[in-house]
């Protein structure tokens, strides 16, 4: 094997580990009226502005929404099936819920929106990514259906 050839396979190893941690992930689960959601997809964008502030919306869906400018008004509609939406804002040390929007066909009102039902914890963004925890309150409820999420994330910030 020439030098060439080594040189090339380091470079390609390099960069396809460099590419497996810049990958979104998340694990736990989502559960609408006791059953579970399929959730696979997770990107992160710009929220709107909190209070004057910058906040960070982070998307899980059932399907690959690629780059999907409208994301933020898509998904709660289910054109990426099943879907969660939540807005963090950074309040001094710690990281709060300001929206959350919930689209899955197990729901009654499948794009609906709620405040208070996630909290986030172990929030934390270095090195240009964002992991944390999201966890719903005890007997959680959007409009009269049960929700019950568990989510730890680590992701690419915008």
């Amino acid at each position: 094997m020439t030098t060439i050839h080594r040189l090339l396979i380091a470079v390609l190893l390099a960069a396809s580990g460099s590419q497996v941690y810049a990958s979104n992930s998340f694990e736990g689960h989502f559960r609408v009226n006791g059953k579970d959601t399929t959730l696979a997809h997770l990107q992160v964008r710009a929220g709107s502005p909190y209070m004057r502030n910058a906040t960070t919306m982070l998307v899980f869906t059932e399907k690959d929404a690629g780059a999907d400018t409208g994301l933020d008004r898509h998904a709660p509609g289910g054109k990426w099936g099943t879907a969660l939406l939540v807005t963090l804002w950074k309040d001094g040390d710690e990281y709060r819920v300001v929206g959350s929007q919930f689209a899955d066909p197990g729901l009654k009102d499948r794009g609906a929106s709620a405040i208070g039902v996630l909290n986030a914890s172990e929030v934390v963004v270095v090195g240009g990514r964002i992991s944390g925890k999201l966890v719903s309150r005890p007997d959680a409820q959007v409009f009269g259906d049960a929700i019950d999420i568990d989510l730890h994330f680590d992701a690419t910030l915008p």
